[in-house]
């Protein structure tokens, strides 16, 4: 069996499938077989039914591009998706809505919850925001501690399980935090919200989702996300709610050959995404030298400012019994999971 998972970038969430399925599953992992695992991550569309093999799911979203028909999912061997839109859009019943299959750390000892001090609060961006963004100053001023997604995932899971607050761009930071018990306040830069997958996740633990909006930090960030002036507002601004009904139609695509331009701008990109990557982590080390540090200074205050408000408001938790009821939902799902392919407890 393999894991297909969104590998392209070092984001915590999605890697969190590199180690967390060789733990759990890896009498599986080691068989050959024509079978593979979409694991965790918003990562059900349409073109996931081109993957070569016979498709399992387990606590997987969706939200990005066409769906695929519920005649096809037919095929698939679907234990849990993370919430309800995810159910809906794939025709499947309420009951395989279940949670993030992020949640599976409770099958894990080392990273099982636990009572433990709890000091602070943390920030966990967007890949994309710690790529482009300026936070790191903003956090420091504002004794927050910044904990980028890529990180390694054991010490990303540590920052939030010891915090007293979570601000969270990045879904996996809130579904994380919520598995800890760390309330969260979800946050949001307009170009990198996709509300969809964060609607899912909070409807499954039957929370709403308005996020915060998050300005723009500074004129390199503007420079590659237009943006009209009021993107520098720094006053707490909420988004507006996003709920069930902005999300009733389900956008099916038509199956087409991929063509060879296609295949060539996919090809392009991936061999371009390091060079980029690498170009704006060596912009991020020269935000963090003397002379554009005292420049930023005055914004960077402004955005402390903002992040100290933002962690007055009011933030999210789901219920003690609802998490409980949720795990053991996720704990069957996985035990029939290897019962169904002669694992045995």
């Amino acid at each position: 069996m393999r894991v297909f998972y969104y590998a392209v970038t070092s984001n915590f969430g999605d890697h969190m499938n590199s180690w967390l399925w060789p733990r759990l599953i890896p009498e599986l992992l080691a068989q050959k077989s024509n079978d593979v695992l979409i694991g965790i991550g918003s990562l059900i569309q349409a073109d996931v039914g081109k993957l070569q093999g016979n498709k399992i799911v387990f606590g997987t979203g969706s939200g990005y591009g066409p769906m695929p028909l519920p005649s096809e999912v037919r095929d698939w061997r679907v234990y849990c998706v993370r919430g309800p839109l995810s159910a809906r859009m794939l025709g499947l019943p309420a009951e395989k809505a279940v949670v993030d299959g992020a949640w599976l750390v409770d099958s894990l000892p080392e990273f099982r919850f636990r009572d433990r001090e709890r000091r602070g609060t943390v920030f966990v961006p967007h890949w994309t925001t710690d790529l482009y963004a300026n936070w790191r100053q903003p956090c420091r001023e504002a004794g927050i501690r910044y904990v980028s997604p890529f990180l390694d995932g054991a010490a990303v899971l540590d920052s939030i399980a010891g915090a007293e607050l979570a601000i969270v761009e990045s879904l996996h930071g809130a579904i994380m935090a919520d598995y800890y018990r760390v309330p969260w306040i979800p946050v949001a830069t307009g170009e990198r919200v996709l509300s969809f997958k964060w609607l899912d996740f909070c409807l499954s633990l039957g929370l709403r989702f308005r996020p915060i909006h998050l300005p723009i930090t500074d004129s390199i960030e503007r420079a590659i996300v237009p943006a009209p002036e009021d993107e520098w507002s720094s006053g707490v601004r909420y988004m507006p709610e996003a709920v069930e009904a902005d999300f009733a139609e389900v956008p099916r695509a038509r199956h087409t050959p991929v063509s060879w331009q296609y295949r060539m701008k996919v090809k392009a990109k991936a061999l371009a995404r390091p060079a980029r990557t690498g170009a704006w982590r060596a912009i991020n080390a020269l935000r963090e030298t003397a002379p554009l540090r005292a420049a930023f200074r005055p914004r960077s205050q402004a955005l402390a400012d903002l992040l100290q408000a933002i962690a007055q408001e009011p933030s999210l938790l789901s219920s003690d019994s609802l998490r409980e009821r949720k795990l053991e939902q996720l704990t069957q799902c996985l035990e029939q999971f290897r019962s169904d392919f002669g694992v045995r407890s």
